[in-house]
């Protein structure tokens, strides 16, 4: 079924994320939704995001504020680009049978297996079992297609 709506004001939303560059185990995000939807999306994301501490989003509030968040992304992006550069140089030198998909502006890399090597599920619980923590592209999404899993790093 095509998608037929004009994306207008009022039938679009921004969502963001501030996790990865801060602290991503404190899942902090933001969103500005259109008016007619906000008692809805409050109700799900209270229900959802329970877990979240008030504090945890009150401390990030005031970088956010006052521009401090993105002066500190900008420094810190050519730091990031550089230290995922390395990893992509070095699995290329180590690891010629792997395929490194790069996702702009992020500090990850999925590691795309070759079909006749060991499954995601086999190179994430070697590492785990190494004491490297890792996870795969499966734990994101079960609907992906199976040859399209890989190990996520970064």
């Amino acid at each position: 079924m095509a998608l037929t709506t004009e994306l207008t004001v009022d039938c679009t939303a921004q969502i963001s994320t501030a996790s990865k560059r801060l602290a991503p185990a404190r899942r902090l995000a933001g969103m500005v939704a259109p008016p007619q939807l906000l008692d809805s999306v409050i109700a799900a994301v209270t229900f959802a995001n329970c877990q979240t501490a008030t504090i945890d989003l009150l401390v990030v509030l005031d970088p956010l504020r006052t521009g401090e968040l993105d002066r500190h992304v900008r420094l810190l992006r050519p730091h990031y680009r550089q230290r995922r550069s390395y990893l992509i140089d070095a699995l290329a030198a180590k690891v010629r049978s792997v395929r490194v998909e790069e996702v702009a502006a992020e500090l990850d890399v999925v590691i795309r297996l070759p079909e006749q090597g060991p499954s995601e599920a086999v190179v994430v619980q070697t590492a785990l079992d190494r004491g490297l923590a890792m996870m795969g592209v499966s734990a994101f999404s079960a609907q992906w297609p199976e040859r399209c899993h890989g190990p996520v790093i970064g």
